[in-house]
């Protein structure tokens, strides 16, 4: 009988044993996942890194200010209020673009544009529309029609070129405003009065800048 309880005293040790063994040495449980590291990152135009300073939010994502690869023709991205961005003309000091609410794009003035044969893209009293071409006139957005003394006829004059109708070391260029207009200016002072003009505070006329009042000092802001 001694025995016999022995044996099942040992027996009973034996099994306690080995379901600790299993519970402790066999198998540890798998451990929880970090709610925090399956998160995904929603990306949000409340949201800027660093890396973004010389982005803007455009179309669900954040894109580099100044690039045209999202934009319409002679269109660049641009830095509006909140880091929304939005498609307008390129700025050019030497080459004003207007935008054309016919085809959703921008052209350069005195070009064909999105103008019928015949006629080109043009500024007057701040918006832009098409005009006959003056006969003899290229419309390549090199020539103007005009003059730039008001006791002179008007004719078809190429810019951005010295002599007449203006003075030795004058040359013709854009005046901008709510019309364009043509002027001769010494050849130091229309360069800076044409890197001036990338630069303006006022919103350019003929742009959605101008219609939105979206501008500013920056090149690419307004």
């Amino acid at each position: 009988m001694q025995y016999s309880a022995s044996n099942r005293i040992f027996l009973i040790v034996l099994v306690a044993f080995n379901f600790l063994s299993d519970g402790v040495f066999c198998c540890a449980p798998n451990p929880r996942p970090n709610p925090r590291e399956i998160q995904i990152p929603v990306k949000s135009p409340e949201i800027i890194t660093p890396e973004e300073n010389d982005k803007t939010f455009f179309n669900g994502q954040y894109l580099p200010i100044g690039s045209s690869g999202s934009c319409p023709r002679n269109m660049v991205l641009f830095d509006g209020p909140n880091k929304q961005g939005f498609c307008d003309c390129l700025n050019i000091a030497r080459k004003p673009a207007f935008y054309s609410d016919k085809t959703g794009e921008c052209f350069f003035h005195n070009t064909r544009g999105p103008c019928s044969d015949g006629e080109w893209f043009v500024l007057k009293n701040g918006d832009p529309v098409c005009e006959p071409v003056p006969e003899g006139c290229p419309a390549d957005g090199n020539h103007f029609y005009g003059t730039p003394d008001e006791t002179m006829a008007k004719r078809c004059l190429k810019l951005w070129e010295e002599g007449p109708p203006c003075l030795p070391n004058h040359y013709l260029q854009l005046r901008e405003g709510p019309e364009l207009k043509i002027v001769c200016e010494r050849i130091q002072e229309a360069f800076i009065t044409g890197l001036s003009a990338g630069m303006m505070s006022a919103c350019r006329p003929g742009t959605l800048r101008n219609r939105s009042g979206h501008c500013s000092g920056s090149p690419f802001y307004g």
